[in-house]
């Protein structure tokens, strides 16, 4: 038995599976078994396999990949002498699970092209052309298409979909305004920790300053300490600059230092130095404290 062939012979050996494997002289494509791949397991083209009624088909990838990986996928293909028997998916040698997952994505895809389209009916004959990729793997696999999908195929005109993905759209913003409205929760009780030193750090967007009246030093949420002088000379710096912003000679940020870290970004509701990104609003409040 020959292992050792051109791209043609192990395409074709595979498709009438002769025999048990074979392979380019490179091994960038080959098979082993039901399964024949280009360059490597990552990326299986094609299977052949057998459901639990005894029919046979052979499971065939929808990727596209490089160049190469395209003629190894257009050999795959020629080689096949039943074209009706051949079943589309994402990935032969992935769950039933994963290729509806990724189908369901596809046509999240298509619903959103579609709802900006001024021809619809490319991403219609699109939905047309899945459903029946779907409705012909998920028979042969012998499951269920799931109901989410399935009802996202049911829908025939641009209008539904519109429609669809403006509530989808409505219902994700609530739920990340929902999720940023605890994580703030969350750091507020960390930043009144950080402020009654019961904690060191904190990291997030924006740090935050505390006064150490034993050390005479402003603290930082980034664990960074400032004399208090120091603060004292920039602040009033800032807000000079701030109020000059559109004068030609007033101060750059150049010159703007503290200790050893530059003034990045100053804007009238936040200042950058080096890696603080700290709200105006946080600076004015530890500045009233300390009558700045």
């Amino acid at each position: 038995m020959k292992k050792v062939l051109n791209a043609d012979n192990v395409a074709h050996v595979w498709a009438y599976q002769s025999q048990q494997e074979a392979y380019t002289p490179n091994r960038s494509f080959y098979f082993y078994g039901p399964t024949i791949y280009s360059y490597g397991s990552h990326f299986p083209i094609a299977k052949h396999a057998t459901n639990s009624k005894g029919e046979n088909k052979i499971l065939f990838t929808t990727r596209k990949y490089s160049n190469t990986t395209a003629k190894h996928i257009n050999k795959v293909w020629s080689s096949i002498p039943n074209k009706e028997n051949m079943v589309f998916c994402y990935n032969p040698c992935e769950t039933v699970n994963d290729n509806l997952t990724y189908w369901n994505r596809e046509i999240d895809n298509i619903y959103r092209a579609l709802a900006k389209a001024k021809k619809p009916s490319k991403y219609l004959f699109e939905l047309t052309h899945l459903k029946a990729q779907i409705l012909e793997y998920c028979n042969f696999m012998e499951v269920e298409i799931p109901q989410a999908i399935s009802l996202k195929l049911e829908i025939t005109s641009k209008a539904e979909i519109v429609e669809i993905v403006a509530k989808e759209k409505a219902i994700k913003a609530e739920i990340e305004a929902k999720k940023e409205k605890e994580q703030q929760k969350e750091i507020n009780k960390q930043i009144k920790k950080f402020r009654a030193f019961e904690r060191f750090n904190l990291y997030s967007k924006f740090s935050y300053l505390r006064y150490n009246e034993a050390t005479q030093r402003i603290e930082t949420s980034q664990r960074i300490e400032i004399p208090l002088e120091a603060a004292k000379r920039l602040y009033k710096t800032i807000k000079q600059v701030l109020k000059d912003i559109n004068n030609p000679n007033s101060e750059t940020l150049e010159s703007l230092k503290i200790l050893d870290y530059q003034v990045k970004n100053l804007q009238k509701d936040f200042i950058e130095i080096g890696c603080h990104k700290i709200e105006m609003k946080e600076i004015n409040k530890i500045a009233k404290t300390l009558n700045f």
